[in-house]
């Protein structure tokens, strides 16, 4: 399913879930779903907030096109702004899941994007096992949710992140990396919304992702046809460049004839 779909189909889900809720309230279904109050927007704001963010990277160029470095920094700002978070990266395994590589950190308060961090995998062995199984891990308190305490000295500690929102990037069937999504500040409680924007967060690396590597697929089909063309039109060549030594040097006298039955060349 495109990403553009997945937005549509977050969007009627985001209906039905409303429309639920207001049948089971005890008083009248009339009664406006009383917004929730967070970053300054209510719950209806936010969610229509994640729907147009979504919308805009399925259409992104540099996602659609796999250009990852532009592709990774639209995401990363996208995904801060409509979960309006301190910090967003996209993290990627490295030598066969042994370590995870953030390939690109933004930070909303400095606008700023940066990468290169390293994590060895067999230090946070809770958190990765987590990552295998979750679509989603919603560390309201991650310095005590057993998924994520492994990092509260080493990371989250040093930059004041007390709550993290990670999606799983999934590609071909397998775990390729990781969103985090790092709220600083008070303790945050992850509403089920914002846990599917994150999670869609994920699919739009993965799609980025994947045209990147349909693209280098392409670029060295094409570059192997060009090599063999080549190969094939210099091996002609010099059976071209043999034939004609072979008949001008001849010690008897040769001649070339046409299927018309006409001379072509004689030595």
């Amino acid at each position: 399913m495109s990403l553009e779909r997945a937005a549509i189909a977050a969007a009627r889900k985001t209906r039905r879930v409303g429309a639920l809720k207001r049948s089971l309230s005890p008083k009248s279904p009339k009664k406006t779903l009383k917004p929730r109050n967070e970053g300054g927007t209510g719950w209806t704001h936010a969610v229509l907030r994640h729907q147009a963010a979504l919308l805009a990277l399925a259409k992104h160029p540099a996602i659609t096109d796999g250009n990852l470095e532009p592709a990774f920094r639209a995401i990363t700002k996208a995904a801060a702004d409509g979960l309006a978070v301190e910090r967003v990266g996209v993290w990627l395994y490295r030598n066969h899941a042994s370590k995870i590589e953030c390939v690109n950190l933004y930070e909303r308060s400095l606008k700023k994007h940066s990468s290169g961090h390293l994590l060895a995998a067999k230090n946070f062995p809770s958190y990765f096992k987590a990552l295998e199984r979750n679509r989603t891990i919603a560390a309201h308190d991650a310095h005590h949710d057993e998924r994520t305490s492994e990092f509260s000295k080493t990371y989250l500690t040093p930059l004041g992140i007390t709550s993290m929102l990670d999606a799983p990037i999934n590609l071909g069937g397998h775990a390729i990396g990781v969103v985090c999504h790092e709220h600083v500040g008070s303790k945050r409680t992850w509403t089920t919304e914002e846990q599917t924007f994150a999670a869609s967060i994920g699919d739009c690396v993965a799609m980025a992702v994947e045209r990147s590597e349909r693209k280098k697929a392409e670029e060295a089909l094409k570059e192997s046809e060009r090599k063999y063309r080549a190969l094939i039109n210099e091996r002609l060549q010099e059976t071209e460049e043999q034939f004609r030594a072979t008949f001008e040097q001849a010690a008897v006298g040769l001649a070339h004839i046409g299927t018309d039955g006409r001379y072509r060349k004689v030595n």
